[in-house]
């Protein structure tokens, strides 16, 4: 293999990791809070409005919340499931390699379209989430006055 793509592959390697740790640490500093927020409406959400309005509004946040953590940590997974398709792509590579007698080839593992789908979908629903919210607080403002 030639000196210069075996520098080149380091390179992508090394981008690739940085890549994988930065999305990774993305993800936790977004379910963090998302998650805490879902437990705080929860437990100290009491019946504050006998309107049926105000209280669908409420649900659907809390909805869109539950669905966009559960999004955003299907896509967390993602980056396990590449790795675990990496992993086995390199030992077919490896095993056709050895019986070729030659080099292992350059191996990788794209992304899947459903984990792209779930990533972009999950910061869908949590900004639908702090939107039903703001005008769940702004509609309960307004009746109880």
């Amino acid at each position: 293999m030639d000196e210069n793509l075996k520098k080149s592959m380091k390179t992508i390697v090394g981008i690739s990791n940085q890549l994988g740790e930065k999305l990774h640490s993305w993800f936790q500093y977004i379910l963090l809070p998302a998650s805490s927020l879902f437990g705080i409406l929860i437990a100290l959400h009491g019946r504050s409005s006998d309107i049926l309005h105000i209280r669908l509004f409420f649900a659907l946040a809390i909805v869109a919340l539950a669905l966009g953590i559960l999004l955003i940590a299907i896509a967390t997974y993602s980056h396990i499931e590449a790795l675990r398709r990496l992993r086995k792509n390199y030992e077919q590579e490896a095993i056709t390699a050895l019986r070729e007698h030659r080099g292992v080839g350059h191996v990788g593992a794209s992304e899947r379209k459903i984990f792209l789908f779930c990533e972009k979908a999950g910061y869908a629903f949590l900004i639908l989430s702090v939107l039903l919210l703001a005008v769940y607080v702004l509609l309960s403002a307004l009746c109880c006055c």
